[in-house]
């Protein structure tokens, strides 16, 4: 039997948030929305995700700050990284904070679910 996970997403474009959801949902993944760092603060403890998304790019405390935090927070989680930018340096800046990994948007749908699929399987 196929566990049920639950992913956090943290995307403050309502456009980004609603496409990656759909692409989630369709592999029956139970995804939790949060716009910002705060938001996602609040989920994290209420919802005990098994993954996050986080987008770089957010209102206020931006994905590296919340990424900190989060890790913080439950170190055994894994966080992966969504970002506009795929410089040597951001990538290095997203796993500094506690990024498993960094996914370039826009991505290859299949690409982005073996990087989601990778990440909760080798947590377990």
């Amino acid at each position: 039997m196929k566990r049920h996970y639950r992913i956090l997403l943290i995307e403050s474009d309502e456009d980004n948030s609603s496409l990656i959801q759909m692409i989630l949902e369709s592999r029956n993944y139970e995804v939790i929305v949060a716009k910002d760092g705060e938001e996602a603060i609040h989920w994290t403890e209420e919802k005990c995700p098994d993954l996050v998304l986080v987008d770089i790019i957010l209102p206020g405390r931006d994905g590296y700050e919340v990424t900190k935090e989060m890790k913080q927070r439950m170190m055994m989680v894994p966080i992966v990284a969504i970002g506009p930018v795929s410089t040597s340096e951001a990538k290095a800046k997203a796993f500094a904070c506690g990024c498993q990994e960094y996914i370039l948007k826009p991505f290859e749908i299949e690409k982005f679910l073996n990087v989601i699929e990778e990440n909760l399987i080798h947590r377990n």
